[in-house]
């Protein structure tokens, strides 16, 4: 089995009217199983944190049958996270 496009683009569709709420779970979670990351988000403005986050998913979401794009875009995304 495949990955569906179609259904991960419906499911990230459905996910949007709620994207800040989805974020905010996401760092809640992250923070709770992974207490020693927290540290890193300290001079972190986590409204924009979070828009990024989504807005990254976004590009992930649309591109992800594009190679071409998607590629670059998480090599790029690769590189400036490595430094933190």
């Amino acid at each position: 089995m495949g990955l569906d496009i179609t259904l991960l683009r419906k499911s990230f569709d459905a996910v949007k009217p709620v994207a800040g709420d989805a974020a905010a779970f996401f760092y809640e979670t992250l923070w709770t199983d992974y207490p020693g990351v927290r540290p890193l988000f300290s001079g972190t403005a986590m409204d924009g944190q979070k828009k990024a986050l989504i807005d990254s998913l976004g590009k992930i979401v649309e591109w992800v049958d594009q190679p071409e794009r998607l590629v670059p875009y998480l090599k790029k995304m690769g590189a400036r996270h490595v430094a933190y």
